[in-house]
């Protein structure tokens, strides 16, 4: 009887089949995997912008750990303001992210911030779209929780100056995946994948 070594053509044929079928199914769901979670990143930053907006409208005031508050006599809450910034550390290699200033009035009518803080972009997502471009900012009035844009912190600091009111579209993206649109407005909190 005739020993073969080696496998058939049809043998051949039906691994490789077997193997191009196994990798078409892991990387769909690789594919898949990361498709979601720019979509909950869109969304992570969407409900950021729509938290801080509810804070600036509940207009609750600053207090020091004694419990006294922050603001001299005459100051009142302003709102708040979302700087979107390409990096965040003090040198160019930090991640995206959202810096937000709590703001105050003064007698006089001088706008600062008494205390700020950073939320990190999730996914890298950078801010890409007017009027949302590197160091703009949204400005969230308190109690109306009326929106406003202006080119940057010290602009708006510095000159008061502010530009149209809202609602606001504005476009975030990262190396791995499309643009997603955001739409903020005192009403509407939206995002979707374009």
């Amino acid at each position: 009887m005739f020993k073969r070594n080696g496998f058939t053509l049809v043998e051949l044929v039906i691994v490789l089949a077997l193997s191009l079928a196994m990798i078409g199914l892991v990387s769909g769901v690789y594919s898949q995997r990361r498709t979601l979670a720019n979509d909950d990143a869109a969304k992570q930053i969407t409900s950021s912008i729509q938290t801080i907006a509810v804070q600036a409208q509940q207009g609750l005031g600053p207090t020091t750990t004694d419990g006294t508050s922050k603001f001299s006599t005459g100051d009142v809450i302003y709102g708040e303001a979302v700087e979107f910034r390409s990096h965040c550390s003090p040198d160019i290699t930090g991640n995206p992210c959202m810096r937000v200033y709590k703001l105050k009035k003064s007698k006089a009518g001088v706008v600062s911030s008494y205390e700020s803080y950073d939320i990190t972009s999730p996914q890298n997502f950078t801010y890409t779209s007017f009027p949302f471009t590197d160091n703009n900012i949204l400005v969230v009035k308190n109690i109306s929780g009326d929106m406003y844009y202006s080119n940057n912190y010290s602009s708006f600091i510095n000159n008061g100056s502010i530009g149209s009111s809202s609602p606001y579209t504005f476009k975030v993206s990262n190396a791995s995946s499309p643009n997603y649109s955001i739409t903020v407005s005192p009403n509407i909190f939206l995002s979707k994948k374009l």
